[in-house]
């Protein structure tokens, strides 16, 4: 009798601790694509989102190599609030508004995920996700690159270097994790000027257009807590591409490919804005001349010496060199503008003047 009731408590005592480890069992493939000019590999990835935390959550994340090529540099692409792996790799309009299709032109290797809480990723409750977990879970991606832990259409594959590239908030994530882990080789940084401050929160439209996610038709049914946030409908041009040229095309396939953020992103973010980071890396800055979330009055973004002269201050007194592009007319999103080509263009050309694709 006692050893029956020993057996059922350690079964109940397992499956308890199984459920905290299950990723590491159902890190599953989930498809392989192959075009004349890239092969993609994507797969669920395991993350803990604290140090020393139960490795519980998953990470959707692209794999994309040139066709036939294995770059030793790769760029680990992190999205924005209320975005997932889409914005950088947009799909149709014959890969115009790709930045994965782009840097596999140049020779280099992406792996364009979806942030924990968006997409396919895990959707854990709301408040465990902040600058500090989404900061950690990258580190852990950038470790795994390194360590060939994530598969790709060959196989694993170790990279020497990685560059993370990141959009505003993903920006941020960006600084934050070279910061605290000082492990990346460089740092693209697109939109992530001070110029949004707290004090100036309430006046920006975007808070306006920010409702629960469980109050939208996408999202309703799919159980998310009150901290989840997303876009109002038709609020998405307003929102992160105006005044910038936008093709209504885009506009309406970015307003069905929306996705959330949570409030305790947007709190941490307030922090960040006003944290002196340490970055010891290459550092690139990119901002669309016309972001109305981050410049105007505040800040000046007509040239690339305005712009380095406002970040400057906040990457620390390490940091070895900074470039800085501003994209012409151009509003949050520069991934949807018009001219997107040439701020990518930049961006590549800057990285192979300081990395390349091999070693």
């Amino acid at each position: 009798m006692i050893h029956s009731r020993f057996k059922q408590v350690f079964i109940i005592l397992f499956i308890i601790a199984l459920s905290n480890f299950l990723p590491l069992f159902e890190s599953q493939t989930v498809f392989a694509e192959s075009t004349p000019e890239k092969q993609c590999y994507a797969s669920n990835i395991p993350v803990s989102l604290t140090p020393g935390g139960p490795v519980n959550q998953l990470v959707y994340g692209e794999l994309c190599l040139p066709k036939g090529k294995t770059p030793s540099t790769i760029q680990l692409l992190l999205h924005g609030i209320t975005y997932d792996h889409n914005y950088w790799d947009f799909p149709g309009f014959d890969g115009q508004y790709s930045y994965v299709d782009a840097a596999i032109k140049s020779g280099y290797a992406t792996l364009n995920i979806d942030r924990i809480g968006s997409g396919k990723s895990s959707h854990p409750l709301s408040t465990s996700i902040d600058m500090a977990s989404d900061a950690w879970v990258a580190h852990q991606l950038v470790q795994a690159l390194r360590g060939g832990k994530v598969v790709g259409p060959n196989g694993s594959i170790a990279f020497s270097k990685v560059i993370e590239v990141g959009h505003s908030y993903g920006s941020h994530i960006s600084m934050e994790e070279a910061t605290r882990y000082q492990d990346v080789d460089g740092i693209i940084l697109t939109d992530p000027v001070r110029g949004f401050q707290s004090s100036t929160l309430e006046k920006v439209e975007l808070t306006l257009n920010l409702y629960p996610a469980s109050l939208d038709p996408k999202f309703g049914l799919l159980g998310q807590d009150l901290g989840y946030l997303t876009t109002r409908p038709n609020t998405r041009y307003q929102s992160f591409m105006k005044p910038g040229e936008v093709d209504s095309a885009v506009i309406d396939q970015d307003e069905k490919l929306k996705q959330t953020l949570t409030t305790t992103e947007i709190t941490s973010l307030l922090v960040s804005l006003n944290t002196v980071q340490d970055i010891r890396v290459p550092v690139l800055l990119v901002m669309g001349e016309k972001d109305y979330l981050f410049c105007g009055s505040e800040a000046d973004c007509s040239t690339p010496e305005s712009v380095t002269n406002i970040e400057k201050p906040y990457l620390g007194p390490n940091v070895p060199s900074i470039d800085a592009y501003v994209l012409n007319s151009a509003g949050h999103d520069i991934n949807f503008m018009k001219n997107n080509q040439d701020w990518f263009t930049y961006a590549l050309n800057w990285t192979d003047q300081h990395f390349g694709t091999q070693n």
